[in-house]
């Protein structure tokens, strides 16, 4: 079955996959129109106070010959102990003054840093103009609707999660995704998605913001090849790279030269922190996401932050719209340089964690 042929068979799954993502987002207080989302974020401001030599508004694509990876089996998308009972259905009740301006005649009353009215009857599926979809006006929101149908197709073949259905796909995988989007600023960052597994958080963060310059890091040859299947999928320029992160860490084309580094992998934070700050300019973050309570790894973590040039910024914590499941993404800023010594080899950091 051809791309096509197989979108065409999921027509329905997909119009209710952008409808649940689309309102969702509006209760983070996100918009999936063009353009909206490039003032929020509190931790950093990733197109500014680039160290020196490190351009930001780097070239989509540039390095994708070049290794990076993460340890195998890690990053595969499962987020244990997730459970299912989602509460079914979100309603109507659309968050005021989310979406943007590109419906004439909605309202005047601009939501400072989000842009769009304070209009509570406004609905973006039902109002929101023509797009793939009849009534959506976002082709962020339809393309989600596009990765659940391949996500569904392929994932089964490669294995690449336990969470399946649009319900559970669209809340615990694309909207746990884009919550990064309140946790720091993404418009025109250099991003490394490390053990990108089926592409999350870094997929759907660049469906939300498609001005971040994206570099997809797995170590199993399968992902690469489903990632980049995906990005041709969801005409999607991104760089998806197959090897370990402790050898690319060590590429003087990769190691810190860039503004945001992502896991979303099962390891503890001490042994992400390893794999995944040396990819950090000075400056930059690193984003471990996280269940709800992080506290015992982030004191266990202490020691290795300090070691690898970073500082624990902050715990943000975030509920995910139709659900009762808090997550957190523990924030940790670059302050100096990692030494070179570091990562070391997987085993000896299995042995001997920071």
């Amino acid at each position: 079955m051809s791309i096509s042929q197989l979108l065409n068979t999921k027509v329905d799954e997909m119009r209710s996959v952008a409808d649940i993502v689309l309102r969702g987002a509006a209760e983070l207080g996100l918009s999936l129109f063009p353009g909206d989302n490039s003032g929020l974020g509190t931790s950093a401001d990733c197109s500014q106070g680039v160290a020196p030599g490190i351009v930001p508004d780097v070239v989509p694509g540039i390095g994708s010959g070049i290794g990076s990876g993460i340890v195998p089996g890690i990053g595969s998308g499962i987020v244990p102990g997730i459970g299912s009972g989602i509460v079914p259905g979100i309603g109507s009740g659309i968050v005021p003054g989310i979406g943007s301006d590109v419906v004439p005649g909605i309202g005047s009353d601009i939501v400072p840093g989000i842009g769009q009215n304070s209009d509570p009857t406004f609905d973006p599926i039902e109002d929101g103009g023509p797009g793939d979809f009849p009534g959506v006006d976002s082709s962020a929101a339809s393309a989600f609707g596009k990765y659940y149908a391949f996500l569904e197709k392929r994932g089964k073949v490669v294995n690449l999660t336990a969470i399946t259905g649009v319900e559970d796909v669209s809340r615990l995988h694309f909207l746990d995704s884009i919550a990064l989007l309140k946790a720091a600023q993404f418009a025109g960052a250099r991003v490394i998605d490390v053990g990108s597994g089926a592409g999350f958080p870094g997929v759907p963060l660049k469906i939300a913001e498609p001005t971040i310059d994206l570099t997809l890091l797995d170590a199993t040859g399968k992902r690469i090849e489903f990632l980049s299947e995906l990005c041709a999928v969801l005409a999607i320029d991104a760089s998806c790279v197959h090897a370990r992160a402790e050898d690319a860490a060590h590429n003087s084309d990769m190691r810190e030269k860039y503004d945001v580094a992502l896991s979303r992998a099962v390891a503890q934070l001490n042994v992400l922190c390893e794999l995944c700050l040396p990819f950090v300019r000075i400056g930059g973050l690193f984003l471990a996401m996280k269940g709800p309570d992080s506290s015992d790894e982030l004191a266990q973590s202490q020691n290795a932050i300090r070691t690898l040039g970073g500082e624990l910024q902050e715990c943000f914590e975030y509920k995910i719209p139709g659900t009762e499941i808090t997550h957190s993404a523990v924030v940790i800023r670059k302050t100096s340089p990692t030494p070179d010594k570091y990562p070391r080899r997987f085993a000896r950091i299995q042995k001997g964690p920071l």
